[in-house]
């Protein structure tokens, strides 16, 4: 190999180090406005976190609470340096008043990491006639929680969302 091709090659090599060397590292995950709050042990026995919240089918004024509808609580966890490593999810079903509770085990929530967020999301409806999601208090693209409230006979933090909606077919 002459001169002139090993200068090319060191050429190359230094400009792979340097685009390599000044790389732009991947963004971590973006913290929240709301932090979500996993109860320290130490908090007067706290095991489980809860979400409730209410789903109806609103056709035109009227909002009708919808028995069997299914919500989905995900929850995004990130590592020590801010990256998103992994996601929990938990459904919950309404009974007759629309009222939905989804529980969170603290233990398997530790499991899966540092939780930032938890958001709430309309899933199914039970009614074809009324199955339409509506982005109503951000149903569709994940209602930010409210709270939490401790509720100390039940050993649990609870968060509120919604109320969320679906509409009818023919709206």
């Amino acid at each position: 190999m002459g001169f002139r091709n090993h200068f090319l090659l060191l050429s190359l090599m230094a400009a792979f180090l340097a685009v390599t060397v000044n790389a732009t590292p991947p963004t971590p995950h973006p913290k929240p406005l709301h932090q979500f709050h996993i109860p320290k042990p130490e908090e007067k026995g706290v095991n489980s976190i809860g979400v409730q919240g209410m789903i109806y089918c609103k056709a035109g004024s009227e909002l009708m609470p919808l028995e069997g509808a299914m919500a989905r609580i995900t929850c995004i966890a990130v590592d020590k340096h801010g990256f998103e490593t992994s996601s929990y999810t938990v459904m919950s079903e309404t009974d007759k008043a629309g009222y939905f509770l989804a529980t969170m085990p603290l233990a398997e929530l530790k499991e899966i990491g540092n939780i930032t967020e938890c958001k709430g999301y309309l899933e199914m409806s039970p009614l074809m006639a009324c199955s339409i999601p509506t982005d109503v208090n951000k149903g569709m693209t994940g209602a930010t929680l409210l709270g939490p409230r401790v509720l100390l006979n039940n050993k649990m933090h609870l968060y509120s969302v919604g109320p969320l909606e679906y509409k009818p077919v023919s709206s």
